[in-house]
């Protein structure tokens, strides 16, 4: 499955900008500091010296609760705050690309189950520390194909279902995005055409 792997690989993973620091600052007209509201502790909305814009709840001066952080890239993540840090339910939207996440943050990360949309592909399952891994499903946009199963670190390994765009699937254990193990390919009809063992994404016996 070498397409697919590069067709992932093109996908831009959320692993980024995890920490809001911002050291508390008297209310100012200027583009830096405290620009409105209460920034020590209530609503307010405060510029960091290196452009980033949070606007929400602070508590002792440091982003917690609800708000929306614009980062100097165009970057957006908009839903909870513990610390200064990305935690809770949130969405995260990359203004290159058009990519979104919506989902569970633990320690700025990715952690827990979301969904993530881009042109090339939408994933809904579980992440752990900014990777896909445990149970998932991912709609590949460009190839029409789908796979539902186990993920490590990103990619199928496990126990999955690969259907393709034109019916036909496989059904078996995969090791690093390749059918490796014990598994049974069906046509466009569901009727079993071979059963057995794989190795590196070729059929051995």
């Amino acid at each position: 499955m070498k397409k697919i792997t590069k067709i992932l690989a093109t996908a831009t993973l959320l692993c980024v900008q995890t920490t809001i620091a911002f050291a508390q600052q008297p209310q100012s007209t200027s583009p830096v500091g405290c620009v409105s509201g209460n920034c020590q502790n209530g609503l307010g909305k405060m510029v960091s010296p290196k452009g980033a814009v949070f606007e929400g709840n602070f508590v002792n001066g440091i982003a917690s609760g609800k708000g929306k952080m614009i980062y100097p890239d165009g970057n957006k993540y908009e839903g909870d705050f513990v610390g200064g840090k990305r935690e809770g339910q949130g969405t995260f939207t990359l203004k290159r690309s058009g990519e979104v996440y919506t989902g569970t943050f633990v320690n700025g990360q990715l952690n827990g189950f979301g969904k993530y949309i881009d042109v090339i592909e939408s994933y809904e399952g579980n992440w752990i520390n900014g990777k896909r891994t445990g149970k998932g499903k991912l709609f590949l946009h460009v190839l029409g194909n789908i796979y539902e199963g186990d993920f490590v670190e990103g990619r199928f390994t496990g126990k999955g279902i690969y259907k393709y765009k034109d019916g036909s699937s496989y059904i078996g254990e995969f090791k690093n995005m390749n059918k490796e193990g014990a598994g049974k390919e069906f046509d466009k009809a569901n009727k079993l055409i071979r059963e057995g063992i794989w190795k590196n994404d070729v059929f051995i016996k």
